[in-house]
C-alpha cells in the first residue's frame, strides 16, 4: 500500500509484522499519524479547503486498514506455525510414548479376557440346570450333588460373586423341583387337590372340548402305599405311558399329575378293595 495513502512509516524493507514483533513500534507509528494527520485551520469555503480535510481523513482510515492488515497476515502466519509445531510434537510424543501404550494395551487386554473367563465360568453353572428335565432321579441327584460341590468364594470369583451364587442357587432349585416331582406320592383315593406343576413337568396345553359322550367307566388305580415305593410306581405309569401311548416322558408326567389332580373329566380315583388271604 504506498505511503501516499496512509500514513504508516516503516524502515525501509521492513515487514509489517514488526508493528506487533518489535517492542514500542506500534506505539511510536500511531503517534506519529497523530501528529501528522491533523489540519490546521481548514477553509471550509474552498473546494480546496474541504478536499484537504477529506485526503487527510482518507489517510488516517487507510493506516487503520494497513494496520489491521498486517496484523491478519501475522495471525495467519503464526497460525500455520503453530498448526505445524503441534502436528511434529504429537508425532513426537506418540513415538515416545509407544513401549507405556504397548503396556497399557496389554493390560487392558488382560483385563477383559479375565472378565470374560468369570462369566463363561457363571454361564458354566447355568448350564448345570440344562437339560434336566429328562433326567432319572438318580441323575438328578448327582448333578445336584455337583452343583453343590462347586466353591464360591470372592477370592476365586472376585467381583462375578454375586452372580455365581445366584447361578447356583438357581440350579439348585430346578433340579429340587424335579426331585420333588418324581418323589412325591399320589394324593389319597378321591381327593384332588389342586398343586402348581413343577417346572420339569409343564401342563400341556388345554385341548377343544370334546362333545358330550356317555359317562366312561372309571379307571381303578391302586391305593398309594408308602412314599418310597410310591415313587417307583410313579416311574412305572410314566413309563408304560411312554411305551404303550407314544408320550414323552414329559408329556406322560403331565398326563400323571392332571389324572391325581382331578384335571380329566370322566376319569376318577378309586380304591381298589383290598386282597384278603385265603
Amino acid at each position: 500500500m504506498s505511503t501516499e495513502q496512509h500514513l504508516v512509516v516503516l524502515p525501509d524493507g521492513a515487514d509489517p509484522s514488526v508493528l506487533f514483533t518489535e517492542t514500542g513500534r506500534l506505539a511510536t507509528v500511531l503517534e506519529e499519524i497523530e501528529r501528522r494527520a491533523p489540519v490546521t485551520d481548514p477553509d471550509m469555503s474552498t473546494e480546496a479547503g474541504r478536499s484537504v480535510v477529506r485526503s487527510a481523513a482518507y489517510r488516517v482510515v487507510r493506516s487503520k486498514t494497513f494496520i489491521a492488515s498486517a496484523a491478519k497476515d501475522l495471525k495467519k502466519r503464526i497460525d500455520e506455525d503453530r498448526q505445524d509445531a503441534e502436528a511434529r510434537l504429537q508425532s513426537l510424543a506418540t513415538e515416545i510414548r509407544k513401549p507405556l501404550t504397548r503396556w497399557e494395551d496389554a493390560r487392558e487386554a488382560k483385563e477383559k479376557a479375565r472378565r470374560e473367563a468369570l462369566q463363561r465360568r457363571v454361564a458354566a453353572i447355568y448350564a448345570r440346570g440344562q437339560g434336566i428335565e429328562a433326567m432319572g432321579l438318580d441323575e438328578l441327584r448327582a448333578r445336584r450333588a455337583e452343583v453343590r460341590a462347586i466353591t464360591l468364594t470372592e477370592a476365586e470369583w472376585q467381583e462375578a460373586l454375586p452372580l455365581a451364587l445366584t447361578a447356583k442357587d438357581a440350579v439348585l432349585s430346578l433340579i429340587d423341583e424335579c426331585v420333588e416331582a418324581l418323589t412325591t406320592p399320589l394324593p389319597a383315593p378321591g381327593i384332588a387337590t389342586p398343586t402348581a406343576v413343577p417346572f420339569c413337568a409343564p401342563e400341556p396345553r388345554p385341548e377343544p372340548e370334546p362333545e358330550p359322550v356317555a359317562a366312561a367307566r372309571p379307571v381303578s388305580i391302586a391305593a398309594p402305599v408308602a412314599p418310597s415305593d410310591q415313587a417307583i410306581r410313579n416311574r412305572e405309569v410314566v413309563a408304560d405311558l411312554q411305551t404303550h401311548a407314544g408320550l414323552t416322558r414329559e408329556q406322560a408326567v403331565a398326563v400323571l399329575k392332571a389324572v391325581w389332580n382331578g384335571r380329566i373329566r370322566h376319569v376318577v380315583l378309586v380304591r381298589e378293595p383290598a386282597r384278603v388271604a385265603s
